[in-house]
């Protein structure tokens, strides 16, 4: 992974029933330089973007996501009726 795990649990902090990683001052991973450095143990935050509540809440949220994310619009395309967040998004 090129990174220790004392340096992995440096950036983590307690959430819930598990852990969440910290960011940076603009939000962004600081795992994440060009690539994953811990995408093999990411935690359960990461395999979720960008499908993340605050993404889905609106149209525009998610085009400006989908700017910065090149697997959005990849792949199989789920509805809102299929997904878990029914309820929830585009309110």
């Amino acid at each position: 992974m090129g990174i220790d795990s004392s340096e992995y649990y440096r950036f983590l902090y307690p959430f819930r029933e598990g852990y969440s990683i910290k960011e940076d001052t603009d939000g962004r991973c600081l795992f994440f330089r060009k690539i994953c450095r811990i995408y093999p143990v990411r935690p359960r935050q990461c395999k979720t973007y960008p499908f993340w509540v605050r993404n889905l809440r609106s149209e525009k949220k998610w085009q400006n996501i989908a700017q910065e994310c090149p697997g959005i619009g990849r792949g199989r395309l789920y509805t809102k009726k299929n997904t878990c967040f029914t309820g929830i998004i585009f309110q």
